[in-house]
């Protein structure tokens, strides 16, 4: 996605550039710079986007980690059985008495 946003970027300002020197369009200042108002928009977009995607990565790397990490164990008072502390209840005999 961001790479798409990178190239709106450029055919918005290669057609404000070139579409005068080709005829297709009179050259007007004001098209020229609304062109390179959208171009830089397109470009912040995409640097957001790009961050966001860095952060959400980075997330999900220090999630996996922490799971990887995660030896902590509840104990079934009716069963005795050891299980993860995410489970709600116990995963052996059902048991939710602990919450």
């Amino acid at each position: 996605m961001v790479w798409i946003l990178y190239l709106c970027a450029v055919i918005i300002i290669g057609y404000a550039v070139f579409a005068p020197i080709l005829g297709v369009i009179p050259f007007s200042f004001t098209l020229l710079m609304v062109n390179g108002v959208f171009a830089v928009l397109f470009i912040a977009l995409a640097n957001i986007l790009s961050n966001q995607e860095e952060i959400l990565n980075k997330l999900d790397h220090h999630e996996n980690k922490l799971k990887l990490l995660s030896t902590e164990k509840k104990k079934c008072t009716k069963c005795n059985h050891s299980y993860d502390i995410d489970y709600k209840s116990c995963p052996k005999c059902g048991y939710t008495g602990d919450l």
